[in-house]
């Protein structure tokens, strides 16, 4: 299990080097579900990057995504990603979020 633990890890770090980057940089806000769910350009390119680095190396293990969805694969193995959690306070450049 400390294999995936490190992976998960490894992934996360990867990830917020991404958001840090998009951070006061967002280029795209759209609605998702109402005027108060927003999506940003920058919780699609985190999450596709998630999913990929996954399914490179558990490509069986079924993922739970917020942006994308579900990719049922194997119920024993399943991964939950929401790519920025307080995207509404990234959107607008207020630091608090993660």
């Amino acid at each position: 299990m400390d294999y995936i633990y490190n992976f998960a890890e490894e992934t996360i770090e990867k990830a917020s080097k991404l958001i840090v980057k998009g951070f006061k940089n967002v280029s795209k806000i759209t609605y998702k579900k109402g005027h108060f769910n927003l999506v940003t350009n920058v919780d699609h390119e985190v999450e596709a990057f998630i999913l990929k680095e996954i399914n490179l190396k558990f490509p069986d293990h079924s993922i739970i995504a917020e942006e994308s969805g579900l990719q049922n694969k194997n119920p024993q193995h399943q991964w939950f990603i929401d790519p920025i959690d307080g995207t509404t306070n990234f959107a607008h450049g207020y630091p608090c979020f993660c």
